[in-house]
């Protein structure tokens, strides 16, 4: 199922200064967009706009076609994002945050460890489980 991200119109601004001028950008699923531009330019302010993590004060943002918004449950189960460095703690290895993460994302507690196994081999990460992300490559 595609999950096209659009950002149509889309700017940021808060108290009358400008943190990203107007701009458009479609992305369709498996389609890999670059964003380039100087030190306070609007990337992150627009790649966290797309994720639902923060309002356009002009323009709308849409994921499969629904307004992005990342408290909407269906969202959160099929879009995933790492905007800045990851809130770490370093005693918890991989499989410990993965596993706080997906049962604070308001999913089935029973079978958040199975999931995160699955997600785990299914990017061939399994042999990482018990590492400390501290211990990780951040690329």
């Amino acid at each position: 199922m595609g999950l096209t991200a659009e950002a149509l119109g889309v700017g940021k601004s808060i108290d009358g200064i400008a943190l990203l001028a107007p701009i458009d950008l479609i992305a369709e699923t498996g389609e890999c967009v670059v964003l380039r531009g100087p030190n306070g330019s609007g990337k992150t302010t627009l790649l966290s706009i797309v994720a639902g993590r923060m309002q356009p004060s002009v323009g709308v943002a849409r994921v499969g076609g629904a307004v992005a918004d990342e408290r909407d449950p269906e969202q959160r189960a099929r879009v995933t994002t790492m905007i800045g460095p990851p809130a770490l703690y370093r005693d918890m290895t991989l499989v410990d945050h993965l596993t706080l993460i997906d049962a604070t994302w308001g999913r089935d507690l029973v079978t958040c460890e199975s999931r995160v196994q699955a997600a785990l081999e299914e990017l061939d990460l399994g042999r990482l489980a018990a590492r400390f992300p501290h211990e990780l490559s951040s690329g």
